[in-house]
């Protein structure tokens, strides 16, 4: 297990910065994923740097297996990073070398015999299907083929943990899946804790088991990623999913959103983002709201996600009636375990 306990450091960054963190708390164990999410991207790897062994921190402890490596000296930190990978959001490699070179970086410096290491690679590179790209250069590579380039160097040595700093920077869709997937397969079958600094929603609903909000210093919210996803509790964390819920409303309404609800009109338009568990009985909740409010319903869109083997229900509803009546069904929604977020008013 990695703990952070009430972790505090400063960090410069190449903009002459100082980045502060006070208090950070957070564990994670192994076969386990976090994501911390926040605005600054700064915060965010700070942390990165503390876990990694790149910064020591002024105050607090850093555990690994019940190891404080924020009291060791320089050559005892520097055994307890072979235990650590880390990936960073440029997903750096050696340009002149191979993909199969760039992978066996960490094998050759550890001294492991040739054979070996050609053996290690041809079993990971078999998983993350990249036999074809081991003699590439890194600039004959795609962005996704990088990136699993990295995370083949990454795990190669066989770490406990393994820290990525916006890992899916520069991806698609389609492709920041294709990493999630891996990362959850990585997470597994190897038992390696991961930890990504990263805003991308696709990769925390596919790989993480928590999440951790990031502002002004602070962890703000803790939570797994489902009850996360279902109903944050912090002003950012409401943010960043009615950000995320926003972008999968048609564009003709998404449009026309606004924060309040217009003066003068005898009914008013709410758009809300309606969450719920297989165990909610949400049309029940819905047809009861229709005859008791006299509201009028209509379903935007609606689609099941897997959120780490639980079957989330995500509908884009839009409520109209007085705005009393559309308060007191959002209140309702919610005491049915029907979890919703405003995401405003249209006309």
């Amino acid at each position: 297990m990695i703990v952070l306990e009430e972790v505090e450091s400063n960090f410069n960054t190449a903009d002459d910065l100082t980045i502060e963190l006070r208090g950070i708390n957070l564990s994670i164990d192994y076969g386990e994923a976090i994501a911390i999410i926040g605005k600054s991207n700064s915060e965010k790897t700070a942390i990165l740097r503390c876990v990694s062994c790149l910064d020591k921190p002024k105050n607090g402890s850093i555990q690994l297996d019940n190891f404080n490596f924020s009291e060791f000296d320089q050559e005892q930190i520097s055994q307890i990073k072979q235990n650590i990978s880390f990936i960073d959001s440029n997903k750096t490699l050696l340009e002149t070398k191979s993909a199969f070179e760039n992978i066996a970086l960490p094998l050759i410096l550890k001294k492991i015999p040739l054979d070996e290491i050609s053996r290690r690679i041809n079993i990971v590179s078999k998983e993350l299907k990249l036999i074809d790209k081991l003699p590439l250069k890194p600039q004959q590579l795609s962005k996704t083929s990088r990136t699993l380039v990295c995370i083949a160097r990454a795990i190669i040595t066989s770490p406990k943990l393994i820290v990525c700093d916006d890992i899916t920077q520069g991806l698609d869709l389609k492709n920041s899946l294709l990493i999630a997937k891996t990362l959850q397969n990585v997470k597994i079958n190897a038992k390696i804790a991961i930890i990504l600094a990263t805003n991308d929603l696709e990769l925390i609903k596919v790989t993480c088991d928590k999440v951790f909000v990031i502002d002004k210093s602070n962890i703000v919210e803790k939570s797994n990623t489902e009850q996360f996803i279902l109903n944050p509790t912090s002003y950012l964390g409401k943010e960043f999913i009615k950000a995320k819920s926003r972008l999968e409303l048609p564009t003709s309404i998404r449009k026309q959103l606004e924060p309040e609800a217009s003066d003068g009109y005898s009914e008013n338009t709410l758009v809300i983002r309606c969450c719920f568990y297989q165990k909610a009985n949400a049309e029940i909740v819905i047809s009861k709201l229709i005859d008791k409010l006299d509201l009028k319903i209509n379903i935007l869109s609606a689609h099941q996600e897997l959120i780490n083997s639980c079957k989330l229900n995500i509908m884009l509803l839009e409520l109209t009636g007085t705005k009393n009546r559309i308060i007191e069904a959002t209140i309702q929604l919610n005491q049915n375990e029907l979890f919703t977020e405003a995401l405003g008013y249209v006309e």
